[in-house]
């Protein structure tokens, strides 16, 4: 059985250090991790497939644009036949302190584009997903998203990044319950 983990973001050098790809960062760090160095070229998205003690995993990057990833889920679980309970989405949340992370196993969309349209796609609303705080837009949110970290930011955000990616591991190993009941109380400090 394979286990998907869908990093959201948006392609493109001007959009890399973004808030709006976050996703896209601890799914990297994931794949990493396990040997790769490259992404294999979809229709909609990038794929990686690696096996992490035992278990088949593809980390998946849409290159769509946030609005559309639902097309890289599409082809995603058509290509290695995933069920929406089996993937895990990653994405950023302007609702959550930077710092964060928020384990669900299902539910609305919470104003995520991106996660709208996989789960539009989907057609259910049972797909879990990572949240990853990005703190509350002071200003317009569509430019919030789109802009890089704060210079004060991102020693938070590499701080983020490993504990995130260790989450995924645990989703893969032994399924969203339990990832849910390691990291959800977890608000990840320079200190």
């Amino acid at each position: 059985m394979i286990r998907a983990i869908l990093g959201l973001g948006n392609p493109g050098k001007e959009y890399a250090d973004t808030r709006h790809n976050f996703g896209f960062r601890v799914a990297d760090e994931l794949a990493y991790r396990r040997g790769v160095r490259k992404y294999e070229q979809g229709r909609h998205c990038l794929f990686a497939q690696f096996d992490l003690e035992g278990f088949a995993v593809v980390a998946v990057r849409p290159i769509t644009y946030m609005n559309r990833s639902g097309l890289a889920w599409l082809e995603m679980a058509e290509r290695f036949d995933i069920a929406a309970e089996h993937t895990l989405v990653v994405c950023d949340d302007l609702h959550l302190p930077l710092g964060k992370i928020r384990i669900r196993i299902k539910g609305s969309d919470g104003g995520h584009n991106g996660l709208a349209s996989i789960l539009q796609a989907a057609g259910t609303l049972e797909i879990p997903r990572m949240r990853l705080g990005i703190g509350a837009s002071p200003q317009d949110w569509v430019d919030y998203v789109l802009s890089p970290f704060e210079a004060d930011e991102l020693a938070l955000v590499d701080r983020v990044v490993p504990i995130a990616a260790d989450a995924l591991e645990t989703f893969i190993r032994q399924g969203v319950i339990a990832a849910m009941d390691q990291y959800n109380q977890v608000v990840v400090t320079l200190e």
